[in-house]
């Protein structure tokens, strides 16, 4: 066995990134809100920030490279992150410059952002496998097409509605309310802004606007050994963009029942 292989057994992963700053306590609350990573504890008891297991790439460069910007630059921090898209746009709405990599390589998506002291942050969005159940609903969700839910939901699928008190069992029934759903949440301002993902089961935050109504909900889903859809959850927010979707979606599926006209 030779150095490098005996060292796996020691080794488990990257611990930290410790780094020079002029305003540690400012620049380390900027990461936090941005990108939700926890400053260091203020006690051994206390946890510290906990990354999703995933690839890690460990690259010295050369001295003279300018991938790293400005030729003092000496390292560069890489983010994973679930959805570039998404973050990127509450980054430009904080007022911070994003260029987003408008290439789709084979390992994933790239942006580039500078914390507010100039050091470079590349944003990664690892490649998702095409038939990933997220990706899939992600695909459909963007898509906006009512023909590509059912394939998505197994039979038993079962809609909870945040207008209606008893769950929706059977694939056509959900489908029928997702159909709705994106009628009257789809009509071009619906976008996820934010996700967490485990195992078989993801919360994904999105924001819309009906009218003048702006509607902030929540979509929990589950999906079975087979990546079908069993279990989809909708909550939403504030109070009157409840009143004005369970009118719209009322309005909608009485529409799909009665069929074209």
């Amino acid at each position: 066995m030779t150095a490098a292989d005996n060292s796996h057994r020691f080794v488990t992963g990257l611990g930290g990134v410790f780094f020079r700053a002029r305003d540690p306590d400012g620049l380390a609350a900027w990461y936090r809100d941005h990108f939700g990573i926890d400053p260091v504890p203020s006690s051994y008891e206390a946890p510290c920030w906990q990354q999703q297991a995933g690839p890690t790439v460990f690259a010295p460069f050369r001295a003279d490279t300018d991938y790293f910007g400005r030729p003092e630059q000496a390292f560069m921090v890489n983010l994973r992150v679930r959805n570039l898209d998404a973050l990127a746009t509450r980054l430009r709405t904080a007022g911070i410059e994003v260029r987003v990599d408008p290439e789709a390589y084979p390992n994933g998506r790239f942006a580039r952002v500078h914390d507010p002291e100039g050091n470079p942050i590349e944003l990664w969005q690892p490649s998702t496998p095409a038939d990933a159940p997220l990706a899939r609903w992600h695909d459909a969700a963007a898509s906006r097409d009512p023909e590509r839910i059912p394939p998505l939901l197994a039979d038993d699928a079962v809609f909870h509605s945040p207008v209606v008190n008893a769950p929706q069992a059977g694939k056509p029934v959900v489908a029928a309310y997702l159909s709705a759903a994106f009628a009257v949440l789809g009509a071009g301002s619906f976008r996820y802004v934010r996700e967490v993902e485990s195992g078989r089961d993801a919360v994904l935050e999105f924001e819309s606007q009906i009218d003048d109504t702006e509607v902030n909900g929540v979509d929990l889903i589950r999906w079975n050994e087979a990546g079908l859809i069993v279990d989809f959850k909708v909550m939403l927010r504030p109070a009157r963009a409840i009143t004005v979707v369970q009118e719209r979606m009322a309005a909608m599926l009485a529409r799909l029942a009665r069929g074209p006209a």
